[in-house]
């Protein structure tokens, strides 16, 4: 594992997103870090979107959330 890889493991969101994994709750085939990276750059481009609004925000989640459900 790289050094950087290694240092997007450690941060704190990645716990739970693990946890989610064991679960069934998220899919095992994502690197939770990867995950971790989806959810953090997804809510920073929902903040910089112009105009915001809160359908926007629904789309990216539902999106996000969407691909992160494991297949039936």
């Amino acid at each position: 594992m790289t050094s950087g890889r290694k240092a997007c493991r450690d941060r704190p969101g990645v716990v739970p997103v693990e946890a989610a994994q064991r679960d069934g709750t998220v899919r095992t085939d994502i690197d939770p870090a990867v995950t971790t990276s989806l959810i953090g750059r997804t809510a920073l481009a929902v903040a910089r979107a112009q105009p915001s609004s809160p359908e926007l925000v629904d789309a990216y989640l539902c999106v996000l959330l969407r691909g992160l459900r494991p297949s039936p």
